[in-house]
């Protein structure tokens, strides 16, 4: 186990605040002495996981450190060659520009904590920046384990029928409250889209009611009161076109 406190103090000593943001990690004695204790942590782990597990925090760790926070290649598109009958095909989808609703595979990494969205799913585009995507997630049924979560995530979750939507593989649920901004370079291949299509309007509704209560809450009042003079205006107009009485 490494030095967690003594690390951590290197980095609150204000008295090292300019030498520590502009030396190299390597003058410092004890990065020397306690980064090999980390990466044997980090060896350990990994030897103890599957072959599976294993591997696909290998490709993801090579993949950070080209285009993670710290890599040489973070501002540079991500090429993909894929070998497709034979073919070498590169593909950039980084400098794209994606429409709400399109249906794209993302790979969310295996460094993540607790419940958040790992490995390769499909993500559902909300809003698309320069070299940033907003997506909605979404996972299969048999992996999404909706049995151990709590109740009021269940209430985010939006089943989806592969019999409705045959561009998803299998019956799946779109999980709202995993929706987040994700680098273009996450993106692994385009899968379709449900832009226009009652799916999409339900999702739209759930975000909007999940995610801006505030919003949500003024425009229910403002129908309210247009319901409310709506009725007023009825009533004045029965009056007005009411029969009058003469003696």
């Amino acid at each position: 186990m490494f030095d967690f406190k003594g690390l951590l103090k290197i980095i609150q000593d204000k008295t090292r605040r300019d030498e520590i943001k502009t030396s190299l990690a390597h003058t410092e004695p004890k990065i020397n002495s306690e980064l090999p204790k980390n990466l044997k942590d980090t060896e350990d782990l990994v030897k103890g996981l599957t072959i599976e597990q294993a591997i696909k925090f290998i490709l993801w760790n090579g993949l950070w450190n080209q285009y993670g926070i710290f890599g040489d290649k973070r501002e540079e598109a991500r090429i993909f060659k894929e070998d497709k009958e034979g073919n070498l095909v590169e593909k950039d989808y980084y400098s794209k520009r994606y429409g709400r609703g399109k249906l794209l595979s993302i790979d969310f990494g295996v460094s993540n904590i607790g419940r958040e969205l790992s490995y390769v799913h499909t993500g559902i585009v909300i809003d698309d920046y320069p070299s940033i995507v907003v997506v909605v997630p979404m996972t299969s049924k048999k992996d999404s384990g909706l049995n151990n979560i709590s109740d009021e995530i269940k209430k985010c979750i939006i089943p989806v029928l592969k019999k409705d939507y045959p561009e998803i593989k299998e019956d799946s649920y779109i999980l709202t409250h995993q929706i987040r901004a994700v680098s273009k370079n996450r993106i692994t291949k385009i899968v379709g889209s449900i832009a226009r299509t009652k799916l999409m309007e339900e999702l739209e509704e759930m975000l909007f009611s999940r995610q801006t209560p505030y919003i949500k809450k003024l425009k229910n009042e403002q129908i309210e009161a247009l319901e409310k003079r709506i009725s007023d205006l009825e009533k004045q107009l029965q009056s007005l076109t009411k029969p009058q009485l003469t003696n």
